[in-house]
């Protein structure tokens, strides 16, 4: 199989895996969109909230057929006039917070105090090797302030990207698979180097959705553990569904052209 057949399988698999996760969140009333408390995924959890099952169904097919379009027409599929109605009144709805921070005071005028980045990764470093370190086959050294671990499935290397920009944006993550193979992509060091062959990227929680990444921000102390073991579990559905994913698709049975 050439490997653009491949990615395109693949895409599909993930769409219509990504639609019964979208489907089972709002049947189960959003039990994961509630861990977030800013950003994209608690404001879609926000919006969600003005609208019966058959309207935020709707919305949630829209935002993943805008998500993933180049396979709408192999499926047959296109966005709807009443989802495109929706998907405009969330862009609208979602305005209203751009550049929206968590605020640096208290009622009483007392300084708020962030968990540090620091902290925050020592945090899911330990969750993540706790449930994945015995089935990594690389894992970051610490030399570097973001953290990578890698693992293999169906011949394949899916790798496992924790990033943590400051106060804003302090825990972000997402999947890629990729090939073992690399080569040099300067000015980077060797364990960013790129991959000869890669079949997916940016997989995430809020992806999965038709959002865009999966982050937290300005995580009070308190809140670490419960987003990092958030953080976890949306690790652990990925790898979970990745094997069936990837049935087939098996890196050895993949040429690149």
């Amino acid at each position: 199989m050439k490997l653009i057949e491949a990615k395109q399988e693949f895409e599909i698999r993930y769409y219509l895996w990504s639609i019964s996760e979208a489907e089972k969140e709002i049947n189960e009333n959003f039990p994961n969109l509630r861990f977030f408390k800013s950003g994209a995924c608690w404001e879609l959890h926000q919006f969600m909230q003005q609208f019966e099952r058959g309207e935020q169904l709707m919305l949630s097919h829209g935002l993943l057929k805008s998500f993933h379009p180049k396979i709408l027409p192999l499926l047959e599929q296109s966005i709807s006039a009443d989802e495109n109605i929706l998907l405009n009144r969330f862009v609208k709805f979602r305005c209203q917070f751009n550049g929206v921070r968590a605020p640096k005071f208290g009622p009483a005028g007392e300084k708020i105090k962030f968990a540090s980045k620091n902290k925050i990764r020592k945090v899911i470093s330990a969750k993540f090797l706790n449930a994945y370190g015995s089935q990594c086959i690389k894992i970051s050294t610490g030399e570097c302030p973001d953290l990578r671990y890698e693992m293999k499935f169906a011949g394949w290397i899916v790798y496992t990207f924790f990033t943590f920009s400051g106060r804003a944006y302090v825990l972000d993550y997402d999947h890629g698979i990729e090939s073992e193979e690399t080569i040099p992509n300067p000015p980077f060091p060797p364990e960013l180097w790129m991959s000869v062959m890669r079949l997916q990227n940016g997989i995430s929680f809020g992806r999965w959705l038709g959002l865009g990444g999966t982050h937290w921000e300005c995580l009070l102390p308190e809140e670490v553990e419960p987003a990092c073991d958030a953080a976890i579990m949306f690790c652990r559905r990925f790898f979970e569904v990745a094997p069936k994913l990837l049935k087939g698709l098996e890196f050895d049975r993949i040429t690149k052209e």
